[in-house]
């Protein structure tokens, strides 16, 4: 009788296993916007922008004189482009 015993606790056990493995579900960490050469540029990195701006934060000067930087965060396509620039410069540089 003990056999059949241990045979139901594991059946139990493989039962709870898949039942929460089938509910547990991925979540995106990060997204990749663009690869330029060895550098990616991220969701975090267009948010990270956006605050950078609105704060008054550090940014390159010598990009953004080109652009008003109030316009630029009103769009997110503008952002990645400006974000690509600067990987491509950045990238030109070393």
């Amino acid at each position: 009788m003990r056999p059949l015993r241990n045979f139901q606790l594991l059946y139990v056990f493989i039962f709870l296993f898949i039942a929460y493995s089938s509910f547990s579900q991925a979540k995106v960490i990060e997204k990749i916007v663009a690869i330029v050469d060895d550098s990616i540029v991220t969701l975090s990195d267009i948010d990270a922008f956006k605050k950078k701006v609105v704060s008054g934060g550090l940014l390159d000067d010598a990009l953004l004189k080109m652009k008003d930087p109030k316009e630029i965060i009103k769009s997110d396509k503008a952002i990645v482009e400006h974000l690509i620039d600067e990987r491509v410069i950045d990238s030109e540089i070393k």
